[in-house]
This record gives C-alpha cells, sequence and structure tokens, in this order.
C-alpha cells in the first residue's frame, strides 16, 4: 500500500499537481477555482450513471480533473488520523462502496419515496459515502454532486445557495461521528421550496438551480 509521501512533493505536505504548483495556500485556491468551474459545467451536464463505483470516480476524475493525475481514483492511503476518526480503511473501500451501491439499487434509487422518507434514506447513504471517505482529496465537492444527481434521479432539486458553506462543512463533518441527523437536516434545509419540485416522481428530467460554492482549503479528505 503506497505511503502518502507517493502523492506530495518531496520534503513537503503539498499534493504533487499537474500545474506544478508547490505552496499549499496557491494549490487550495487554485483547486477552488479549477473546482468552482467543473462543478458549474455539471449543472448542464451532469454525469449519466447507475449509482455505482464507477460513476461517484467519473465524478471525482470531472471535477479534479485540471488539478490530479489520481482524479477518480479510490483513495489507496490510510492516514493514523482518519482511521481513528473512523474512516474507512483504504482496503475495505472497494467492498463497503458495493454493498452500499447494491442496497441503493435494492431500494430502486429511492424512486417514488415520499420526501420525509427520501430525505431519511438519502440521508443515510450520503452519510456512509462519507464516513467511507472513498478519495484522498475532494470527497465533499464529490457527495454534494452526488446528492444533486441523486436528487434529480427522482425529480428533486436542491438550492445550496441558502445554505452557508461553512455550516455545510460542519454538518458534513459530523457524519464521522456515526450520525446522520445533521446530514438530514442539509437536505431538508437545501430542498426547493417549490412544491411541484418537492413531489417525488419517476424519473421526470429537471434542471437544478444550484450555486456551488466550492471548498477553498486544501485539507486531505475534505
Amino acid at each position: 500500500m503506497p505511503e502518502l509521501s507517493a502523492y506530495t512533493l518531496p520534503g513537503t505536505d503539498v499534493l504533487r499537481n499537474k500545474l506544478g504548483i508547490t505552496s499549499a495556500p496557491a494549490l487550495a485556491q487554485a483547486q477552488a477555482d479549477f473546482t468552482t468551474f467543473r462543478m458549474v459545467d455539471l449543472q448542464t451536464k451532469p454525469i449519466p450513471g447507475a449509482f455505482t463505483i464507477e460513476h461517484l470516480q467519473r465524478i471525482h476524475q470531472h471535477i479534479f480533473q485540471d488539478l490530479y493525475d489520481f482524479a477518480g481514483k479510490l483513495r489507496d492511503v490510510d492516514l493514523p488520523e482518519r482511521l481513528l476518526r473512523g474512516d474507512v480503511p483504504s482496503r475495505e473501500i472497494e467492498r463497503t462502496l458495493n454493498k452500499l451501491f447494491d442496497r441503493l439499487s435494492s431500494e430502486n434509487k429511492l424512486k417514488g419515496y415520499e420526501v420525509e422518507e427520501w430525505t431519511e434514506r438519502s440521508a443515510f447513504y450520503l452519510g456512509e459515502l462519507s464516513k467511507t471517505q472513498p478519495f484522498l482529496v475532494g470527497n465533499g465537492p464529490v457527495l454534494r454532486e452526488f446528492a444533486d444527481e441523486l436528487a434529480r434521479e427522482n425529480g428533486l432539486a436542491f438550492q445550496w445557495d441558502g445554505l452557508s458553506r461553512e455550516g455545510m462543512e460542519e454538518d458534513l463533518e459530523s457524519l464521522q461521528m456515526s450520525s446522520d441527523s445533521n446530514l438530514r437536516r442539509l437536505i431538508l434545509l437545501a430542498m426547493d421550496p417549490d412544491p411541484e419540485k418537492l413531489r417525488p416522481s419517476r424519473g421526470d428530467d429537471w434542471l437544478p438551480n444550484v450555486d456551488r460554492n466550492r471548498d477553498r482549503e486544501l485539507e486531505l479528505g475534505v
């Protein structure tokens, strides 16, 4: 299993990147800028998929394609502090994700659920993905896009622009404490207030109106 040093510049904690940036703050700014562009692009050209590991990897690859050669690659590094926090060991990531997505498929991707049940079940799946931390970096943006695509699959809409980035980060971080309640609250707050959009469908197409603020930190696993 590789060590973290395989992904960082010699003698630093800065991730190797396609832009040749050697400063952590500069890389954080570049990551914010490039991922913002890619996330906006996904508003009009979402990534189709069957909500599988491959689908999740394609989302990560799209968002981080400008920055990292490992974009779209599942995490193969274990960090002690993250294992203590409850992250899934890298050797267990694929099995954990397959089990989770099989369960989502058995629930028909939550199609036809009433809103209250839909938010409860979607919070469960997003919570489990957060605890898994499938990628070395960028799990937050990937989870947000995955949530949008799962909602789109069910004819629902999110309005993330009504929520502060700090509040979103706090709720996502709280999932490491094995609680889905904060994420369920986040989902309910982000639900589009339009009653027509709050009625679950069997797969009608819609285009969410979302303002995607990007994380500006370069913390690994955020």
